[in-house]
């Protein structure tokens, strides 16, 4: 094939993960305030179940927005004060207020510190799995996501293109311009590709230069268009920011992917034929079959 492409071997077509909704657990909160509620109507009269409502609300602050967790609180507060009125006598009106009150500051205290601990380990979970400068997949996350998605293909008996993906002399480009500046050009190029590519395509940051790509559902014709996004991408930085800008990217399409399939050997075999299109001043990706 003529072009700025080559295709050695022809095994049929080209999306990001979706993320399924978690179903809502608005309903257990509830379920678990009224059933405190009765074990507070039916239990010895001065049985204070402050503690036990800290497990709904808990659960609303790990699980839920903060607004949930403020409603669950004043739900609990109230469920609370309502069974006091099953025991007339107990508390006089003022030491009901003030116990009331402190109880709910006690919901929101718990909750937040809950909310605090929730937010820490996400951001912890993220970042683990995140390239900080381009935001995208890091290798470990890529080596995680990667045996669901080839299970997937398998399943399906879909082709599977992995793209490796090297840009030309960046760290020459990094000694003229800067590492400031090299840091900016890697973040736009990753943002701006991943602005092109499907939502059910894998982009990854695996060194400081280099990138991998998983196109699932796709064949040869559909890895070429993404080598042409790429070098669409790069020459449009390069004109904005009067620097030379090119890849060298070497796809395999696995038209019978193995559910078992090791990323690493793709890589590697994926990587050398990067390195052949360096050496290639015709191309700048070539796609070609793993058997």
């Amino acid at each position: 094939m003529s072009g700025s492409g080559s295709i050695s071997r022809e095994p049929v077509q080209l999306g990001r993960f979706r993320v399924t909704p978690r179903p809502s657990l608005a309903v257990f909160p509830v379920l678990l305030l009224l059933a405190i509620m009765a074990g507070q109507l039916v239990g010895p009269p001065g049985f204070d179940p402050v503690l036990l409502f800290l497990v709904p609300v808990g659960i609303a602050a790990w699980f839920g927005p903060s607004s949930a967790a403020l409603i669950t609180a004043l739900i609990a507060t109230a469920c609370e004060q309502y069974a006091y009125d099953f025991f007339p006598g107990t508390e006089v009106l003022l030491t009901r207020a003030w116990n009331g009150a402190s109880h709910f500051i006690v919901y929101l205290l718990f909750a937040r510190l809950l909310r605090v601990v929730h937010q820490d380990r996400q951001r912890y979970l993220r970042d683990s799995q995140q390239d900080f400068l381009t935001g995208l997949l890091n290798r470990k996350a890529l080596e995680k996501r990667f045996p669901a998605e080839i299970s997937r293909a398998a399943r399906k008996r879909a082709t599977l293109a992995v793209g490796y993906l090297d840009i030309d002399e960046f760290h020459q480009l990094n000694q003229e311009v800067g590492h400031s500046e090299g840091d900016r050009l890697l973040h736009h190029f990753a943002t701006e590709l991943g602005e092109v590519l499907r939502r059910s395509d894998i982009f990854a940051r695996v060194d400081g230069d280099e990138f991998v790509l998983i196109l699932p559902d796709s064949n040869s014709a559909a890895a070429e268009a993404v080598g042409e996004k790429v070098k669409v991408v790069l020459e449009r930085l390069s004109s904005r920011n009067n620097v030379s800008l090119t890849a060298s990217t070497g796809f395999l399409i696995l038209p019978k992917p193995k559910p078992f399939e090791e990323l690493s050997g793709i890589l590697e075999a994926a990587k050398n034929l990067s390195s052949e299109v360096k050496q290639d001043s015709e191309h700048v990706y070539k796609v070609r079959a793993w058997i």
